[in-house]
């Protein structure tokens, strides 16, 4: 299901990528793999087109047919072939105009939805890491409360809600660089880096 793969991607993701940095595509390489996507799917589209009447040539063959009256047999010609073709030619231009326009047109929307959400993303990477000097001051606060803990300068009640909120703010942290991994991937997969066919719908948990 299509959740679940994307559930894969993310732990993938998060796996390969460090906690201290957080990659990004460029918005130039993303806009190659939208442009590279839409030539790929326009090219099989005209060339489904063109295979849609490979057959037409049977246009052209006599039909055989019985007439009593002339003493047999008879090969019946297709006069509209021709009109025929110079239809199907018309109509297959007419049909890789629009394709070419329409995928033109989606590649172009999509390429502005790519920048606005690169631009998103990389503000909430600019407000994940401005906190990374917090961390570092959570960090020592909760090494010298542990010291002061060893040292019995501080009772355990006072040291269990000390290392209750270090946690809790870890967890908290963790949360928001998975967010901002989270839509890294979706913006991955809306460029076309990662592409999710119907096979991989479809397949069962």
């Amino acid at each position: 299901m299509k959740k679940t793969i994307l559930t894969f991607l993310l732990i993938v993701l998060l796996k390969a990528t460090s906690a201290q940095e957080i990659q990004l595509p460029t918005l130039f390489e993303l806009t190659e793999s939208v442009d590279n996507y839409y030539k790929e799917l326009t090219a099989s589209q005209k060339k489904e087109n063109e295979e849609t009447n490979r057959l037409r040539f049977l246009n052209y063959i006599p039909s055989p047919s019985y007439n009593p009256f002339a003493g047999g047999f008879a090969a019946t010609l297709n006069l509209s072939a021709p009109l025929q073709e110079f239809k199907i030619k018309r109509d297959k231009k007419q049909r890789n105009a629009s394709i070419e326009k329409l995928n033109e047109l989606q590649a172009k929307e999509l390429k502005n939805k790519i920048f606005l959400q690169l631009k998103s993303i990389k503000i909430s990477i600019s407000e994940t890491t401005s906190k990374n000097i917090i961390d570092t001051l959570k960090e020592k606060s909760y090494n010298l409360s542990s010291q002061q803990y060893e040292k019995n300068d501080i009772s355990p009640s006072e040291f269990l809600q000390v290392r209750q909120n270090f946690e809790a703010y870890k967890i908290q942290r963790q949360a928001e660089k998975n967010e901002v991994k989270k839509q890294i991937i979706q913006l991955l997969i809306d460029a076309k880096k990662i592409v999710i066919t119907s096979n991989d719908l479809f397949k069962k948990d």
